[in-house]
């Protein structure tokens, strides 16, 4: 294939420019990929076609709830018979689980939200400490103490004192002083100034110095690269990050801990999306995710909980209610399994011409996708221009549409490979 003087020109300069970035992060996609799951929300086991699904999928980590209120219905008594069901099951899967706790319960008078009083507070801290002694693991790797507190209008100072008093009592304990504690799973969206507000008032009294980890819900109504690419506002990732930085000297960064897209019904649902533009986010947001060097990116939601089309919560699992797969799922497990034990070759885009290319494995493997709203532009294709290592690829997209693609006898090497909002796999010969 012959390119033009111009291109060839062009495409030689972002190749050199390649060579003065970042050296190797060393990450890999199945590190960060994870789903959000409800069977510890609501104790409910998977079945055996649910477990061999999600095993299929490929993905090392997922989050899931755990009810204090289910453990603990007697106070100072634990029954823990659920939960050790189900950590043994996701243990002989081999996959990772961020705890996310649900601090209510009744019998300390702590019904909505978080604990407000102190009593209720000890009590609350001494059973995340009996939990994370019970079941941290190499598989149990993070404990989150809340879900979208400020979308519950928790105050800043009550949240504060009862993430203190846990994380106080969990750092002074020896068997649990080095879990991995975070929060505070803010609810935010693209144009959420509330939420940014309330997560910088938390940070204002301490909370950077106390967690691990940052965890944020990006939900938004477009793209999932918007949530890397608004240059630093207060919503994105390096908004966020900034805000860390700004306010303590310890090492702590985020997690992308629950965001998705609905399916749902568009004339009853708000911002859903139909079922290939789900499959094309998906693989898109844990790609846009590693890139930005995010620890972890929580998709939600593994399985449509709920069958009522016009309800957006039923529609945002990558599974039907029986477990057979959405073309998210299809997206999914085949971006992870062409790409998912590759190590990215730096932090950041790999320098390209209308489209955005992630390179893997010493420029042998790339990712190549459009930024579109694939629900409105789903037919559109165009081409995307970059170097690599000369010589001819295989590419398929992750819906399993298959194409060659031939580079140009150019030193550096010129791929050009025509592309949508579906990301493609590009592997060398």
């Amino acid at each position: 294939t012959e390119c033009s003087a111009t291109m060839a020109a062009s495409i030689c300069l972002m190749g050199l420019l390649t060579f003065a970035l970042s050296a190797q992060a060393q990450l890999r996609l199945r590190d960060i990929a994870a789903v959000n799951q409800h069977w510890g929300l609501h104790a409910e086991l998977p079945s055996s076609s649910e477990l061999q699904a999600f095993q299929a999928l490929g993905i090392k980590m997922s989050r899931t709830g755990m009810r204090w209120a289910d453990i603990e219905q007697t106070q100072g008594v634990y029954n823990w018979t659920f939960y050790d069901q189900l950590t043994r099951e996701l243990d002989s899967h081999d996959v990772g689980t961020l705890w996310c706790i649900h601090p209510q319960n009744p019998i300390y008078n702590a019904t909505t939200g978080v604990p407000n009083d102190p009593a209720a507070n000890k009590a609350f801290s001494h059973f995340l400490v009996a939990a994370i002694a019970r079941y941290n693991n190499p598989n149990i790797t993070f404990w989150e103490l809340s879900n979208e507190p400020n979308l519950a209008d928790i105050d800043p100072r009550t949240y504060m004192d009862f993430v203190s008093t846990s994380v106080q009592l969990v750092r002074n304990t020896n068997s649990t002083a080095l879990a991995s504690v975070v929060g505070p799973a803010l609810g935010m969206n693209v144009v959420d100034k509330e939420a940014v507000v309330w997560l910088e008032a938390v940070g204002d009294l301490g909370l950077f110095d106390l967690i691990d980890y940052v965890t944020v819900h990006w939900y938004r109504p477009g793209q999932p690269e918007t949530a890397t690419t608004l240059n630093g506002a207060p919503a994105s990732v390096a908004g966020v990050r900034q805000m860390i930085e700004s306010r303590t000297d310890r090492n702590v960064d985020v997690i992308s801990g629950e965001w998705g897209y609905t399916t749902a019904n568009p004339a009853q649902a708000h911002h859903p999306v139909d079922e290939t533009t789900q499959a094309n986010y998906i693989t898109r947001m844990w790609l846009t995710m590693l890139a930005s060097n995010v620890r972890l990116a929580n998709w939600y939601d593994w399985i449509e909980d709920c069958d009522d089309d016009g309800n957006r919560e039923c529609r945002f699992g990558i599974v039907h209610p029986d477990a057979s797969p959405k073309p998210a799922f299809v997206a999914a497990r085949n971006l992870l399994t062409k790409l998912g034990d590759a190590v990215l070759d730096f932090t950041g885009h790999w320098p390209a011409i209308n489209g955005t290319v992630l390179s893997f494995d010493t420029q042998s493997k790339f990712a190549v996708w459009l930024n579109v709203n694939t629900n409105y532009t789903a037919a559109l294709y165009r081409p995307v221009t970059f170097t690599a290592k000369a010589g001819t690829y295989q590419a398929q997209d992750v819906l399993e549409i298959q194409s060659r693609v031939k580079v140009c006898s150019d030193e550096l090497g010129v791929v050009e490979v025509n592309a949508s909002g579906t990301p493609v796999v590009l592997m060398s010969e």
